[in-house]
């Protein structure tokens, strides 16, 4: 016979061998002060300190159990989905806080530039020039703001439908209760 097979052997009749009714153990101390847990009756001299018996679940137990264990799992889940949907929620009232603002400087840079454009050119050319450059400077500042407030939109409509999408997730798990 190989190791493999003798472990095997083993192992089937410890697992027959066991008594799969309930199980009574013996907490009790020597006179050395040692203490023992044991199966076993202790000696009759020996007064028993704890027993504690265990008792064998049943299926219908097992199942209580895991049933419990599985609502518990649809309560957490549904937690973590109520509070994905708050968190996207307040991300998306931030980045529309952020897109306002953005907004407002492209506003004020297209404000500038019209106010630019609204004075006179100059007659001398070397002024005029310059002119001219400073508003083109100011044309595109204004232009990059815009484009800026136009991503930042962007930004908080996309964290605007990822909330609903989370706050209605939240809603059909609810609902499923």
């Amino acid at each position: 016979m190989t190791f493999s097979q003798i472990a095997a052997a083993i192992l089937l009749s410890l697992l027959f061998a066991t008594d799969s009714h309930a199980e009574t153990i013996y907490k009790w101390t020597d006179e050395r002060g040692v203490i023992h847990l044991t199966n076993k009756l202790p000696p009759e001299e020996v007064t028993v300190q704890k027993i504690i018996s265990y008792q064998e679940r049943t299926a219908k137990e097992i199942q209580e159990d895991q049933h419990l264990q599985e609502k518990k799992l649809q309560e957490r889940l549904k937690e973590q989905k109520q509070l994905n949907a708050e968190e996207s929620k307040i991300r998306a009232e931030k980045v529309r806080i952020k897109a306002e603002k953005t907004v407002a400087i492209a506003e004020e840079a297209m404000k500038k530039a019209q106010e630019y454009m609204e004075k006179k050119a100059p007659r001398k050319r070397q002024k005029r020039n310059a002119y001219r450059k400073k508003l083109r400077k100011i044309i595109q500042e204004a232009k990059k703001a815009v484009a800026l407030a136009n991503g930042e939109i962007s930004k908080a409509n996309q964290a605007e439908k990822e909330a609903i999408k989370a706050a209605e997730e939240a809603k059909a798990l609810e609902s499923q209760d």
